[in-house]
């Protein structure tokens, strides 16, 4: 991080997103969520969790202006050389992921990177990730045709935690002849049935959806102005 001068990334090390620590820390976030089921949502802080349980999640901290930092020297070879680079972001599998430009086709998944496209012989190419834990949700995605990051954090984000044995129970009735792809279309259908607030509470407080309108709009007058050059 210190030669990409990203002097605001660290590890969430010792304990530091404990609540006793985080009230001696001012600069860092505190993680929201709202029960987006709940006729009346209202926001709750989210309870400390330790970053071993999180999976695959690194642990970092950071801040848009660092995550720029990152995907500049990252795609320029300054993390590590273009051509390990180029493997990376090559598509080697399709996805069940919506292109979040689009709405239609789906996306590739690379190393560690999905990758999306309008057009892609006319450059209209991008490369995203996004990742999540209870308070926090990130995305960060490059349009390499304009060497363009956006940066989308979040803090507050939906509580699905009621609704998960709701959602096992109706997977279990589901024919085993539908693809994943069709149970998950299945189950979010009967849940947004079933709590008609679920639309309204994620328009008032999901700020990621925000993200996803400015990548889509961009990528389009991206798209637009290759087709027109081109």
């Amino acid at each position: 991080f210190n030669p990409a001068q990203m002097h605001a990334t660290f590890l969430a090390t010792n304990g530091i997103l404990h609540k006793e620590n985080l009230s001696k820390n001012k600069h860092l976030a505190r993680g929201y969520s709202f029960d987006a089921s709940a006729t009346k949502a209202t926001i709750h802080e989210v309870e400390y969790l330790p970053m071993q349980l999180a999976g695959a999640a690194g642990g970092i901290i950071s801040t848009a202006p660092d995550l720029v930092k990152w995907n500049n020297a990252l795609y320029s070879g300054k993390i590590f050389p273009i051509f390990l680079v180029n493997i990376m972001i090559h598509p080697y599998m399709a996805t069940d992921i919506e292109n979040m430009v689009t709405n239609t086709s789906k996306m590739s998944y690379a190393y560690g990177m999905g990758v999306g496209a309008i057009k892609s012989d006319l450059g209209c190419v991008y490369y995203t990730h996004s990742g999540r834990i209870s308070g926090f949700e990130s995305r960060l995605t490059y349009i390499p045709s304009q060497q363009l990051t956006i940066v989308g954090l979040s803090n507050l984000i939906e509580d699905w935690d009621k609704l998960t044995s709701q959602m096992d129970r109706i997977r279990a009735e589901l024919p085993s002849t539908f693809t994943e792809e069709e149970k998950w279309q299945h189950i979010e259908q009967s849940i947004r049935n079933t709590y008609p607030n679920i639309a309204e509470n994620k328009q008032r407080y999901d700020l990621m959806l925000i993200t996803k309108d400015v990548s889509k709009e961009l990528m389009n007058r991206v798209c637009q102005d290759n087709e027109v050059r081109s």
